[in-house]
């Protein structure tokens, strides 16, 4: 496929995303065609207005140069006053404009005003209602736990709501002051619709890190001036004549539903189903260990190796409580985000976003034998990870992960309205309002529910340290087990302080937060230790990347994903370093070691890789761009972090 991969072990490169607004090609297609016919129209409208206005004035200069011409002659007048008389002006009487009438004199019938606005409210309600709900929960169906069937009536109620109050308000109205109404109304739904459409591309995603707005104040002086042509468009269209006035925002707000009409039908075809959606990854279990062998995955999302390194900086003694641990210090993952590190880091499987999200899920998840094969020695395996980033379809894990269930979780429709609307509006809103829009994907899980005991499994380290401290661990169950719980760690957005209590984004930053996520793995480490299961455990403290930059430019710095391993058996001694270059294809190996499995065929364990080894590694960094993403493959021969031993040696359009 690319010279790169002749270099690469069969199970060495995929990818995953942490929030995300860019809408699907299709769509886009469809909206670029439908924004030219809509330009065009205007401009066709605009020409063809002007010629007639045109030829109206050189009919009436050459009417009257006539009516001129011909009654020179004619009716000259006799003077009957003496010539000493001089004739008195007429008195002008002071021009009076009654400014209620000016303002509110309507001449058009009912009829006529309400089909205007019907079209007009029904554009406005529908664009920023109806398909604007519908498209964010299709396009983002990775990331958001509940599919459109679930809150339907709800979209449906607030669409109806918001139609006939808009039109309600406007027929109110008549003259003058109906047509400046009516002209803000439909100037925001047709502002809004080029601004989401066409006007977005350089924010790239909502990945839950905050937005330097001072980055974007160039954009934001030229969208606002682009803002406000538009959103004039219907004023100069009346003030050039009301009936081309009528005529155009008539016409534009009907194609304006009928081009999202077709642009839904498009995305239904791949939108989720309920099935979809049902089952979920439990709770049970979460605070439970097995009586015998137990490997467990603390995974801190995007721990960064640079996190470390500014905690030692501070304090260097920090890590010395991970006794039995060595730290390596040279680890990459082969993704520079959550999908598909996760999947990738369990099963081996690549993925170049040549297909969908869900198409490579289930590949991955049914095809690799490294779970099964596992479970089959005799381990119990539980996972704890949001679903989306890390499954698609719980069919895909339910015969091998022991808190995989299959019931349906409902959806706390009012909140989730209220969430949906949010993002929306992030979209539609021009660039000087978007910060007050902002949100990210981890407010979508927390709508969730199941009227079951079997809570499903949420991401959220403040609230897993609670129920830690206040229950600690329990030993359950018989034989060996695989646990594997995945923290939000170094991830903003950043709520949480280095004693893992919860604080305001503006208090913390990534290092408090990576303190805050090592506190929480001192106190369980700690109950390991209490229930006399610390030293038998294999336990693997690492993230499933690094943290990147920027996820619209090419990289300027490493990314080093940071990883602390305690092998079976190991206890009291001090925390060692080691500098080999490892890579999460070490990590299966790894695993298969500690459970006395053969690993022969999956390569080498973290142990077996010399630290004088010099090998060639890789990250695929995936860029969001229009019209088409892009991925980044970068190689590293060396030590990761030293950038110079970065080389970007492929880049590539991708499909998803």
């Amino acid at each position: 496929m690319m010279a790169w991969m002749a270099n690469i072990l069969p199970d060495q490169c995929g990818f995953l995303i942490r929030c995300y607004i860019d809408p699907a090609t299709t769509t886009y297609l469809i909206q670029m065609i439908s924004a030219v016919v809509i330009t065009l129209g205007v401009t066709i409208g605009l020409l063809f207005s002007r010629l007639r206005m045109s030829l109206m004035n050189v009919y009436v200069r050459l009417s009257g140069f006539f009516v001129r011409l011909f009654m020179k002659k004619k009716n000259k007048t006799k003077v009957t006053n003496p010539l000493w008389k001089v004739s008195e002006p007429p008195i002008k009487q002071p021009l009076r404009i009654n400014r209620s009438s000016f303002l509110f004199n309507e001449d058009r019938s009912f009829k006529n005003r309400l089909l205007t606005v019907f079209l007009v409210s029904a554009a406005f309600s529908f664009t920023f209602i109806f398909f604007s709900v519908y498209e964010v929960i299709a396009l983002n169906a990775d990331s958001i736990p509940f599919v459109f069937a679930q809150i339907a009536v709800t979209v449906t109620l607030t669409f109806v709501i918001v139609l006939l109050a808009i039109g309600g308000i406007l027929m109110i109205f008549r003259g003058r002051v109906f047509d400046v109404f009516v002209s803000l109304a439909f100037g925001a739904v047709f502002t809004g619709y080029i601004q989401a459409n066409f006007l977005n591309g350089s924010l790239g995603s909502l990945t839950g890190d905050t937005i330097i707005w001072h980055e974007h104040a160039n954009n934001m002086i030229l969208n606002s001036l682009i803002s406000i042509m538009l959103f004039a468009i219907p004023l100069a269209l009346r003030i050039l004549g009301r009936k081309l006035w009528t005529v155009t925002l008539r016409a534009l707000s009907g194609l304006l539903i009928v081009i999202q009409l077709i642009a839904l039908l498009s995305l239904s075809t791949n939108a989720a189903t309920q099935k979809d959606k049902t089952g979920y990854l439990s709770v049970s279990g979460l605070y439970d260990v097995a009586p015998k062998h137990n490997i467990v995955i603390l995974l801190l999302d995007r721990l960064d190796n640079r996190y470390i390194e500014n905690i030692l900086r501070e304090n260097p003694h920090y890590f010395d409580r991970l006794d039995g641990f060595t730290r390596f210090t040279n680890n990459m993952s082969l993704y520079s985000q959550t999908f598909p590190s996760v999947p990738n880091m369990f099963t081996g499987r690549d993925h170049f976003f040549d297909r969908s999200t869900a198409s490579y899920m289930k590949d991955a998840w049914q095809t690799s034998m490294f779970l099964p094969n596992l479970k089959d020695s005799g381990y119990a395996i539980t996972m704890y990870m949001d679903k989306g980033y890390t499954y698609s379809d719980i069919d895909d894990l339910r015969h091998t992960v022991q808190n995989a269930i299959h019931l349906e979780l409902k959806v706390d429709q009012r909140r989730a309205m209220k969430e949906v609307l949010t993002l929306s509006a992030y979209r539609y809103a021009p660039y000087a309002l978007k910060p007050y829009f902002w949100t990210s994907s981890d407010r979508f899980s927390n709508l969730v529910y199941t009227p079951s005991e079997q809570e499903p499994y949420i991401t959220d380290d403040v609230q897993f340290f609670n129920q830690l401290v206040q229950n600690g661990l329990t030993v359950e169950g018989e034989g060996a087990r695989l646990n594997y719980i995945h923290l939000q760690g170094s991830h903003a957005p950043y709520h949480m302080d280095a004693m893992a209590q919860p604080i305001t984004t503006e208090k913390s930053n990534a290092v408090e937060q990576t303190k805050g996520s090592f506190y929480i793995v001192y106190h369980y480490l700690a109950a390991l230790k209490k229930l006399g299961k610390y030293k038998d455990s294999t336990i693997i403290i690492t993230g499933d990347h690094g943290a990147r930059k920027d996820d619209r430019l090419p990289l300027d710095r490493p990314i080093v994903t940071a990883l602390f391993v305690k092998p079976r058996g190991a206890d009291g001694t001090t925390l060692t370093v080691n500098r080999a270059p490892v890579t999460t294809d070490n990590f299966r190996a790894f695993i298969y070691e500690e459970a006395g499995l053969p690993y022969e065929s999956l390569g080498r364990s973290y142990f077996e890789v010399p630290e004088t080894e010099i090998n060639a590694r890789y990250l695929c960094h995936r860029l969001y761009s229009k019209p088409k993403n892009r991925m980044l493959i970068y190689e590293i021969i060396g030590d990761a972090n030293d950038f110079s031993n970065w080389k970007l040696i492929d880049e590539f359009d991708t499909d998803y």
